[in-house]
């Protein structure tokens, strides 16, 4: 039993049919030769052959149903593992640690769409596209600005970014890459997106940089959009 335990482990794909056919086969030989002692049988065709070949067998004796039985739950006693969903052994693919690449539509500052799924920029955040700034005494639409200027930016270019996490839009988090760039962090050296408040300091030197010349946004008086966000009731993106 052992010995037949092992050679299931092995086996390859596609050898299912020849391993049950080898059970039956060797059950008839046994058996025609217990026959044979005592008397002088016609020769037929081994039942296994005939189940290889597709052909209907008429019956089938105790023993050799029972050795079907046995050699079928110790296969599905193997497999079982490897089933996705039973043991939890293999998880479903998600889209944590993903890699997508491609050219992307910029739906605003800090959000792309690739082949129609949004990818949230990790570790920033922009104005929102109805939201305004005030520079010079004038009111400018910095939330359209920002998107503009990273379409722009990116032009026509392919990205590649890695997914580190889904937020509660079921929308990746990713860091993307253009030309050797990373993405999250040319907005906010330019100014037209601010470093997260809360978290690892990624782009905090960005913010700096951008800040002490006067970049994008800086350029005048703005309000952080998570706080113009709470102002007006609308949920952090």
């Amino acid at each position: 039993m052992s010995r037949f335990i092992d050679r299931l482990r092995r086996r390859r794909p596609g050898d299912d049919q020849a391993l049950l056919a080898g059970i039956i086969d060797r059950h008839d030989k046994a058996s025609g030769a217990s026959a044979q002692r005592g008397r002088s049988v016609p020769r037929v065709e081994p039942r296994a052959a005939a189940v290889a070949r597709g052909r209907r067998v008429g019956w089938m004796r105790p023993a050799v149903l029972i050795s079907i039985f046995v050699g079928l739950a110790i296969y599905v006693a193997l497999e079982q593992p490897r089933i996705p969903g039973i043991t939890g052994s293999i998880q479903r693919p998600s889209e944590l640690d993903s890699e997508f690449v491609g050219t992307v539509r910029v739906v605003d500052g800090d959000t792309v769409s690739m082949r129609g799924l949004r990818l949230r920029l990790t570790g920033i955040d922009a104005p929102e596209k109805d939201q305004t700034c005030t520079r010079g005494g004038k009111i400018w639409n910095c939330g359209e600005q920002s998107g503009a200027a990273l379409k722009d930016w990116i032009g026509g270019s392919i990205l590649t970014c890695l997914s580190n996490a889904i937020d509660k839009y079921r929308r990746p988090v990713v860091r993307c890459t253009v030309r050797g760039f990373d993405v999250a962090a040319w907005s906010v050296e330019n100014g037209w997106s601010l470093a997260v408040p809360i978290g690892p300091p990624d782009y905090k030197s960005q913010e700096a940089h951008a800040r002490s010349l006067r970049l994008g946004l800086w350029s005048g008086e703005f309000t952080p959009p998570w706080e113009w966000r709470a102002a007006r009731g609308v949920d952090n993106q």
